[in-house]
């Protein structure tokens, strides 16, 4: 039984790199081949009971980065609540996990659409966030669009409006002076007419 345990520990101990592989060689010798004392100094210094307070401070800080995708948001927080809560249920943790994925989202509107959608998960939550993200970038697109429509008929109405309203008053006015010349009447006779009559 006792060549298993060292066993166990030597192969622990080949598969370690960078920072953990510096643990073994902290270790006395005897101790190295010890697979206890090998999971105790790994577990000391990468899952320190008092890290569990500084990874909960970082849910309460959480904040999604200007480009991070809902993904992988919410693939950080599932992280940091493991961290956090190391011995809570699974349950307990997927809901603090799933509390803090909304609040860390910086938007409103999006926290709301989640927030009224009553997700179960942080999954469900990603879910409904990248649907209401999707419905939004679409309906931006679209208002984008029609308002681009109506500003290029605006300004093709306004590039055409003068020529046609010139026109219009060029031909009114042709009209109109066509109209005098043919009922002007004649200064001379009226002028005769008088002229006899004195």
């Amino acid at each position: 039984m006792g060549g298993t345990k060292i066993q166990k520990a030597l192969e622990l101990a080949t598969c370690l790199r960078g920072s953990a592989q510096a643990i073994l060689s902290d270790l006395r010798p005897d101790l190295r081949r010890s697979y206890a004392h090998l999971v105790a100094a790994l577990t000391s210094r990468f899952q320190p009971s008092n890290q569990a307070e500084l990874y909960r401070a970082q849910m309460k800080g959480k904040s999604r980065n200007k480009d991070q995708s809902l993904p992988e948001l919410a693939q950080d927080i599932k992280r940091v609540t493991r961290l956090a809560y190391p011995t809570a249920p699974i349950e307990v943790r997927e809901q603090l996990a799933r509390d803090c994925f909304i609040d860390s989202l910086n938007d409103a509107d999006l926290e709301w659409a989640i927030f009224q959608g009553k997700p179960n998960s942080i999954d469900d939550s990603v879910r409904m966030g990248l649907e209401f993200e999707a419905f939004n970038s679409g309906h931006r697109r679209k208002f984008n669009s029609r308002a681009a429509l109506r500003m290029q008929s605006s300004i093709s109405d306004d590039e055409e409006g003068p020529e046609i309203h010139m026109n219009s008053i060029i031909d009114r006015l042709a009209k109109i002076e066509n109209n005098q010349s043919q009922h002007k009447p004649s200064f001379k006779s009226e002028a005769t007419c008088l002229f006899l009559w004195n």
